[in-house]
């Protein structure tokens, strides 16, 4: 089981963000799956964090894992970038940026209430296009937003046009005045991945070599953790749930629908030390669990796969002839659920232990 306390009866997402979890995650040597049950979205989904809906990937629209009750955002001018959208804790809201990416639009960072439908623009600069060679002086570059551990603010990178550097910042949930949490020497065009734990950030900086960066919120120097590599984007970058290990990993192996050979992720362990691999074997698509520093993953082409922590000893879940991660980037693990495609449908594997 979950070691922490699992309050009764939580159904609902009011319920889910007051959960209580002592950190200690899953018992792998317990866990196993108890049923499936199909989702009712179409292409790339990501699963909120109490398991009841899903973002589609490929319109911003949010549904029941059932398909129904759809809320989608609806604002002429607004293009939602999509792959780096993520649910609030209590899964009632979305946040996410302008796709600066793909379209180079001015990014500012917006919340969608998925319950309300009401959309909020957080840190309006009043600059709407950017012109790559002449941007607008007075654009701010809001990039990779996240939320905090409770859901009270949301944290981002800030930068202004030909700037080398950026300050991650952070603004209340419902808007409110931005504060800087530290500067770091990386540029937005530079600047692929962000992560945070309660008192640490890390950050990928390169797009050719890119290296991964570790510091503390409360300054001092940061660490490099690891060097730059040509053949690796390391475009995706969590933190486990208990803070003691980052995960690095690329998204480029998985950019094929079928089945990567494997994955190119690693698992840094924060408190110092050398970086280890996620498992033997094949990995890809690894996610970390909700509690803890378990990690589940695919061994190609179907087999879903759980460690206790990196480096841990692989227990097989789940089989099937083609297991790919529901959002392109990464399996979907809440509480009691792990959101995966199998065989190309959305299937919720239900998990006890």
């Amino acid at each position: 089981m979950f070691a922490g306390v699992l309050l009764a009866g939580c159904s609902s997402s009011s319920d889910w963000g007051r959960q209580v979890f002592a950190g200690a995650g899953p018992d792998v040597a317990s866990l196993k799956v108890t049923g499936t049950e199909p989702v009712r979205s179409e292409g790339p989904s990501r699963l909120s964090p109490d398991g009841t809906r899903v973002l589609r990937m490929t319109e911003p629209c949010v549904t029941a894992v059932d398909g129904t009750g759809e809320r989608c955002v609806e604002r002429d001018g607004v293009s939602v970038d999509l792959p780096r959208a993520w649910w609030s804790p209590d899964s009632t809201k979305i946040v996410f940026t302008n796709d600066y990416w793909r379209r180079f639009d001015e990014p500012d960072v917006w919340v969608f209430d998925v319950v309300g439908g009401e959309l909020t623009n957080l840190t309006d600069d009043g600059v709407d296009d950017y012109k790559i060679g002449d941007p607008d002086r007075a654009a701010r570059i809001d990039l990779l937003p996240s939320w905090s551990p409770d859901g009270s603010a949301v944290r981002f990178a800030r930068g202004v046009p030909e700037r080398e550097s950026v300050e991650l910042v952070s603004v209340g949930a419902d808007g409110g005045e931005v504060s800087t949490v530290r500067e770091i020497d990386c540029g937005p065009h530079d600047l692929v991945a962000l992560a945070w734990s309660a008192d640490r950030v890390a950050w990928t900086c390169g797009m050719d070599e890119p290296e991964v960066w570790l510091a503390g919120l409360d300054g001092g120097d940061p660490e490099r953790v690891l060097p730059g590599a040509e053949d690796e984007d390391r475009m995706s970058l969590s933190f486990s749930p208990d803070g003691e290990w980052l995960l690095v990993d690329s998204i480029t192996p998985y950019s094929q629908r079928e089945a990567p050979d494997r994955g190119l992720a690693t698992a840094v362990p924060t408190g110092g030390g050398d970086p280890v691999p996620v498992a033997d074997g094949a990995v890809a698509y690894p996610a970390w669990s909700p509690g803890g520093h378990a990690l589940a993953y695919v061994e190609p082409p179907g087999t879903v796969t759980v460690v206790a922590e990196p480096g841990g000893e692989p227990k097989e879940l789940h089989t099937a002839d083609l297991v790919l991660a529901p959002d392109a980037m990464r399996l979907g693990w809440v509480y009691g659920s792990l959101l995966v495609h199998v065989d190309g449908e959305p299937t919720l594997l239900r998990l006890s232990g």
